[in-house]
């Protein structure tokens, strides 16, 4: 029989090192949803979705601050990077989006073969739901179609919601420890 003791004692080595977790058998469910790339014409649609993903970053605990795209930034953005865009939608509403791109805040962007996320946004009251799941491996598939073998993305290490979910799915090679509150949030 298993006990408390000789649990502790079995996994002692991992009570102060790991989390243990549980979640009821209730299936994922996800709204009717269809999945589409955008295109350059298309791209200021995911504009209000954008400026969300900035707005959430620039309060607690991130405190990242970054304005608002304006359209003509947000244009010229996708002209010179030519981003690969993803997006979710519900009833004709774009509810979820993934976006990649060959540049990134990393030294291996260089690498051959190498694209990455730059930006991710699921409107809150659809969270949860496997959405980004789906957007990843519409992504995945659609880059390895394209002769592309490594996706790559940064994600706050703060960002208890959002490490998680990147951890699922990408194999961390850095991980930071400083913390300083951008100046800018206080404009």
């Amino acid at each position: 029989m298993l006990t408390f003791r000789s649990y502790c004692k079995t996994e002692s080595r991992n009570i102060f090192r790991c989390n243990k977790g549980v979640k009821d058998c209730k299936p994922l469910i996800s709204p009717p949803t269809t999945f589409s790339e955008l295109t350059k014409e298309d791209a200021l649609i995911i504009m209000p979705l954008d400026n969300m993903l900035h707005r959430h970053l620039s309060e607690s605990p991130f405190f990242m601050y970054k304005a608002d795209h304006n359209e003509t930034d947000f244009l010229e953005y996708w002209t010179r990077h030519q981003p690969t865009c993803i997006v979710a939608k519900h009833d004709n509403q774009i509810i979820a989006y993934i976006l990649a791109e060959l540049d990134g805040e990393t030294f291996i962007k260089d690498t051959p073969r190498y694209y990455h996320i730059s930006a991710a946004y699921c409107l809150p009251e659809y969270r949860g739901k496997g959405l980004h799941h789906k957007l990843l491996s519409l992504i995945v598939q659609k880059l390895k179609e394209q002769g592309y073998s490594r996706l790559g993305t940064d994600f706050e290490s703060f960002n208890p919601s959002g490490s998680g979910y990147w951890l699922k799915h990408f194999e961390a090679y850095t991980c930071g420890v400083v913390r300083r509150i951008d100046e800018s949030i206080f404009r």
